[in-house]
């Protein structure tokens, strides 16, 4: 009976048979990864769904929490690609290997923190907030009336600081980037567009209170000019030092503590 539902929960179910098919006809080093990796994100995912008592609003509690979620369903993506790619491209060793591991992991939680603060509409319409309430509370509010006209300046308090975050592990995803060969331009620019578009995300999350009560997004016409501008410089590391610059240099103003923020 669940799987005759149409809902895209159903789609994914109806497609574990082909999954598990195409999975066992990977060689064992692209596999294995694969595996080792999605069954940590699917074990610590169990956690954050066991959070949800049917009362209409469930929210992470503390910034420990975000982080554990951060990790389990985007931290392990990182980690994944970053084993998927090396077993391509060669991987470094020793210390490297483990710092460009880190930063991978990173990286992940950049992307994700991003999200959690994009998503935080489309979140509370089904009565979630992954913003936590002790951020919430520090600066004045409550994840349950972050949308309210009358909260929009401590909501944002709140927002600011985990765009601090975001930004800081983006920091990183760019040193995972320029970690990799010139000569490799593919995989570059694979995690390059998303870095960048996270980046100039996060500016517009933080310009003002339209996200707290919508979904706010950069137009076509900006990712495909990031697009471009990505990919003509991917072959010099000053020149993708220059470009992340002028991104942050937009968004730091938007993100620097106010007085009284943390």
């Amino acid at each position: 009976r669940a799987l005759a539902c149409r809902d895209a929960e159903g789609d994914l179910l109806r497609a574990v048979p082909r999954l598990l098919e195409m999975l066992a006809g990977l060689p064992p080093a692209t596999r294995e990864p694969i595996v080792r990796w999605t069954g940590e994100l699917a074990l610590g995912m169990g956690l954050f769904v066991g959070l949800d008592r049917g009362t209409g609003w469930t929210a992470l509690s503390t910034r420990e929490a975000l982080s554990a979620y951060m990790y389990y369903v985007a931290g392990t993506v990182g980690g994944m690609l970053d084993e998927l790619i090396g077993s391509r491209v060669g991987r470094p060793s020793g210390t490297e290997a483990r710092a460009q591991a880190a930063r991978a992991i990173r990286f992940g939680l950049g992307l994700q923190a991003t999200n959690v603060l994009q998503d935080l509409s489309v979140d509370r319409k089904r009565g979630w907030s992954y913003l936590p309430e002790e951020v919430a509370r520090r600066h004045g509010t409550a994840t349950d009336r972050l949308h309210r006209p009358e909260e929009a300046d401590r909501a944002m308090g709140a927002v600011r600081e985990i765009a601090r975050d975001a930004a800081a592990y983006l920091d990183d995803g760019l040193e995972y980037v320029l970690a990799f060969p010139r000569r490799r331009v593919r995989v570059r620019l694979f995690c390059l567009w998303p870095l960048l578009l996270a980046v100039r995300t996060l500016t517009l999350v933080c310009s003002g209170p339209a996200v707290l009560v919508d979904r706010v997004r950069i137009g076509r016409r900006e990712v495909r000019d990031l697009a471009r501008e990505g990919r003509a410089r991917a072959l010099s590391n000053r020149a993708l030092r220059g470009l992340y610059r002028r991104e942050r240099s937009r968004l730091d103003p938007l993100i620097a503590a106010k007085e009284g923020e943390s």
